[in-house]
């Protein structure tokens, strides 16, 4: 009787070695399936993230200032939030000079800057209400279908900045309808030219030219108002030497008055008409010693003060 019994559990145990075995093969095979597609949603974010033009560095874990900057053609746009008030944020592009952004009073700060043509470094520094500095760099490649030209007025000079990722061929400039001036560029200048010209007094219109290795041109035009002082002037009349010949003489600014005192009297003031460039006045003095005071003001405010010492002796 053991043995009937013993012959048929085995009989009944390898009719059912086959179900346990498919039975496990189902299992594996589930949980390769979902490791092959949690492997290819893993994938798809890495080639996405390689795709796109935007990058992030988060370091909220360590208290640190979360940084985004995405592209939009040549314009960058970076976003920074914190856990704690930013109180500025400064920029520089390859270590130049740096740009400083003021915080609001709040934990985000958002600002879009020009990303400058050919391969540039960028560096951000965020400044915290407690004083805590924190670092964020990357680099971004700009290709202007024409070179990049700005004009800025320093002082009595204009300052001209030409780049482009191709070789510059040709930079001109030209006061008005003057003849063109050729800029000599350098042949180690890696596509990046700054120069300085003269700024001429007057009212002037200045046009810059500027052309890469590829053809591609662009022209940029500043008008330029060099504001200057008038010229005072006074003399003795060489035919009667009784007349004194006081002169106020602005071609740029144009005149707007003059103020005449003789002897600390007077205070005359004479004002040109329908904006004229001169103003003239002939004094008859008296004999003897006169002090004469002359002040020429033009219609930018500046003025000029011209004294001078006259004895008049009559014949």
């Amino acid at each position: 009787m053991n043995q009937i019994l013993s012959v048929e559990m085995k009989k009944q145990t390898k009719k059912n070695a086959p179900k346990v075995q498919i039975e496990m093969k189902k299992i594996l095979i589930f949980f390769v399936i979902i490791l092959i597609i949690f492997g290819l949603i893993l994938a798809g974010k890495s080639i996405i993230s390689m795709l796109s033009d935007n990058d992030s560095q988060t370091t909220a874990d360590d208290g640190k200032p979360n940084i985004t900057t995405s592209r939009q053609d040549n314009k960058l746009i970076i976003t920074i939030t914190h856990t704690k008030e930013i109180t500025k944020v400064s920029y520089n592009w390859n270590g130049g000079e740096s740009t400083e952004i003021p915080g609001d009073g709040s934990n985000s700060l958002e600002t879009t800057i020009d990303v400058p043509s050919g391969n540039n470094v960028l560096n951000i520094t965020t400044t915290d209400i407690e004083g805590n500095e924190s670092t964020y760099s990357k680099e971004f490649m700009a290709d202007p279908t024409e070179p990049q030209l700005t004009l800025e007025e320093a002082g009595t000079k204009i300052k001209i900045k030409a780049k482009d990722n191709e070789q510059l061929t040709l930079i001109t400039y030209r006061w008005d309808e003057e003849e063109e001036q050729q800029i000599e560029i350098p042949a180690d200048s890696n596509a990046q030219i700054e120069t300085e010209i003269d700024i001429k007094p007057g009212i002037h219109q200045l046009v810059v030219v500027a052309v890469n290795s590829k053809g591609k041109q662009v022209t940029r035009t500043l008008e330029v108002k060099a504001i200057t002082e008038p010229e005072v002037s006074i003399e003795v009349d060489p035919t009667d030497k009784s007349i004194v010949i006081m002169t106020a003489i602005d071609e740029v600014s144009l005149m707007k008055e003059m103020i005449i005192y003789v002897n600390d009297q007077g205070g005359r003031v004479l004002e040109t008409q329908d904006g004229g460039t001169k103003i003239q006045y002939r004094y008859q003095v008296q004999p003897g010693y006169n002090e004469i005071k002359v002040i020429g003001r033009n219609n930018d405010g500046l003025e000029k003060v011209e004294t001078a010492e006259y004895n008049y002796i009559a014949d």
